[in-house]
């Protein structure tokens, strides 16, 4: 699968049919030197996440991977700035680490992705 596949595949999943009306939720893919990723902060929106719990599980995962060099190519440390002008931790998820990170979340939200 290419990149531009599965972020069609994401675009596709965040329809979402409400008393017959379609809307659409806009994505934001950035371009992280040259690979494509979406922030853990959107992931934690569509997923309906706390962000905390989110940066807390690509942490466990990138323990388990075990290997900085390894896991930057599923996750790309960065910052985000709040309302208040206070900086704070976030992730640039790579294709692999979003099927990473999404494959051991639960709700319906997960469900309905994985199942897809």
């Amino acid at each position: 699968m290419h990149f531009d596949e599965f972020f069609l595949e994401m675009l596709i999943y965040s329809i979402i049919k409400m008393k017959e009306l379609i809307f659409v939720k806009e994505i934001t893919i950035n371009n992280k030197y040259g690979v494509l990723t979406v922030s853990s902060l959107q992931v934690a929106k569509d997923f309906e996440k706390e962000h905390r719990n989110v940066i807390q599980k690509i942490t466990n995962i990138m323990a388990e991977i075990n290997s900085a060099e390894n896991s930057a190519q599923y996750f790309i440390e960065s910052s985000s700035t709040d309302k208040s002008s206070k900086s704070n931790k976030c992730y640039d998820i790579t294709r692999d680490g979003f099927s990473l990170l999404v494959m051991g979340f639960t709700g319906k939200k997960a469900l309905e992705w994985k199942i897809k």
